[in-house]
């Protein structure tokens, strides 16, 4: 059996009624939420004039709420609790929640799991907001295990290529969490850039290549590579950039 419109019958005196039932219907899984400082790593909170159901009953934050507890290293979720007629938002490392689609949202028994975010312990990172019944993650992917992978951008500083054969960039994640490593590398006069292991014929070997370690991201320059030249000698200059993507 298919949706059924709604439709409002002549002489219906009860429209009042009616017409609450189908809004409350209509209102069903409502997602109005919006966090604070969406696009930092600074602290959150449920922005003023949010709204959203929670089995059954509208929430309106007619002004900006706070989150209560603490986050942790890793995935932090905010979830709703309803009390009396308030819902209660405060943070949760619990990922044990399930789409119900009754209820049309996430929930573990009655507490409603509204928003998100990834920490290192202090920070609040690539926060998120669950809409539709979807979660919507920004700045970062998700990997198959249901981890989800964040990505860090570092500098390498300064590397005269010419004289130094290796530099180490500290990762400051778990080894086992990192999934992959870019690095970029750029000339003096930042006209030419390319990867450590760019490999240009007839240059007979590799510029250079990377492995990583519990602390460290290691840049090689291979003798006689493309980078083993005075074309890449300057200080007091970024050489370029290491990209990584880990799990969290």
């Amino acid at each position: 059996m298919g949706g059924e419109q709604y439709v409002y019958s002549e002489g219906d005196t009860a429209w009042f009624s009616t017409f609450l039932a189908r809004v409350e219907k209509q209102s069903k899984g409502y997602p109005g939420i919006s966090l604070t400082n969406f696009a930092t790593s600074t602290v959150c909170a449920i922005a003023a004039g949010s709204v959203v159901e929670i089995d059954g009953a509208m929430f309106h934050f007619a002004a900006e709420a706070s989150v209560s507890g603490a986050i942790a290293t890793g995935l932090n979720y905010i979830i709703c609790s309803v009390t009396g007629t308030t819902a209660e938002p405060y943070w949760s490392q619990d990922a044990a929640s399930v789409y119900d689609t009754a209820k049309q949202g996430f929930y573990t028994a009655a507490e409603r799991y509204v928003a998100g975010c990834t920490s290192d312990g202090a920070t609040y990172d690539n926060k998120w907001v669950y809409e539709n019944g979807q979660r919507r993650i920004i700045e970062n992917i998700q990997e198959t295990d249901g981890k989800l992978v964040s990505v860090k951008i570092l500098e390498i500083g300064d590397w005269n290529m010419k004289d130094t054969t290796v530099v180490n960039i500290t990762h400051g994640v778990s080894f086992s969490a990192i999934r992959a490593v870019h690095t970029m590398v750029r000339n003096d006069s930042d006209t030419a850039a390319a990867e450590l292991q760019y490999h240009p014929s007839p240059v007979s070997v590799a510029g250079g290549y990377v492995f990583w370690d519990s602390t460290d991201i290691v840049l090689t320059r291979n003798a006689a590579g493309v980078y083993d030249d005075v074309t890449y000698n300057s200080t007091s200059y970024n050489r370029g950039w290491v990209t990584f993507w880990y799990a969290v």
